[in-house]
């Protein structure tokens, strides 16, 4: 079990339904970044909740596709392209299955 920081997620750790659904994921064995990663998601959409006056227990796919908007509207810190990556065509090109 990977130990929580809930100092990182404060409105994660103030949710019920939230803490809990991070301490399951935690059960998992994932690893602690994986797990670190769920929690910076999750108090980024609670953030995201709070700004916009929605409450997370009754959000609308309309709220999601805002939510998913907003995500699109700022650079992630790793970079350009992580949330809408280049698409690249893939080519099945049976010359080179070395068979």
């Amino acid at each position: 079990m990977t130990a929580l920081h809930w100092e990182r997620y404060p409105q994660v750790s103030a949710l019920p339904c939230a803490r809990t659904g991070l301490t399951i994921q935690s059960h998992f064995g994932l690893a602690h970044a994986t797990i670190d990663a769920y929690g910076r998601a999750l108090q980024d959409y609670l953030t995201f909740c709070m700004t916009h006056y929605i409450v997370p227990q009754t959000a609308t796919r309309e709220h999601i596709a805002s939510y998913v908007n907003d995500l699109t509207q700022h650079p992630h810190r790793y970079g350009p392209n992580v949330i809408k990556p280049e698409r690249k065509d893939i080519s099945h090109d049976d010359t080179n299955r070395g068979d």
